[in-house]
């Protein structure tokens, strides 16, 4: 396991403190993010596309609004676009296998993954939006289908792990 991101708490850290405590401390700054409040404010819901052949789309995971700030998920962290795109890569490369709510194993595969950032929609010309990855599952799952049918599930969730380590 290696430390991935350190998080400063912005009422007591200034960026330049910060900044020397990490340089102090060994730590490679490779991108430094500074705080932001919270912020929420895209829906990612699923989108349902061709029922009858179990096809779910939606964002995995949204970085960015439209606007270009920062969001911050349900469980109050957020990503940085390089880190979600290794995610999504490694995700593809190795599993593309969905999960229920994180445990049951199997109940989907992958069938679209692309990560959006402000530079491939520039590529592809599609203007200002929302960067993050965005997916499709067929889901092949019965029970887990309805419940996507019925409204029990109601958007994508990624998994991963992460150490938070507090600094002094």
């Amino acid at each position: 396991m290696q430390v991935q991101s350190v998080r400063f708490n912005i009422n007591q850290w200034s960026v330049p403190e910060a900044k020397k405590w990490l340089k102090e401390n060994d730590y490679r700054v490779g991108q430094f993010e500074e705080a932001v409040a919270k912020h929420w404010s895209v829906a990612v819901p699923i989108t349902k596309v061709a029922a009858e052949e179990r096809l779910a789309f939606g964002w995995a995971s949204v970085v960015t609004d439209d606007c270009g700030e920062t969001l911050v998920d349900h469980q109050d962290d957020r990503i940085s676009i390089p880190e979600l795109e290794k995610a999504a890569y490694t995700y593809v490369q190795h599993s593309r296998e969905a999960t229920e709510m994180h445990v049951r194993k199997g109940i989907a595969e992958l069938v679209e993954s692309v990560v959006i950032t402000p530079e491939k929609r520039e590529a592809m010309g599609i203007g200002a939006g929302v960067s993050g990855w965005w997916v499709g599952f067929h889901v092949s799952d019965p029970d887990v289908w309805s419940k996507v049918k019925d409204g029990t599930y109601t958007e994508f969730s990624i998994g991963g792990s992460a150490k938070r380590k507090a600094v002094a």
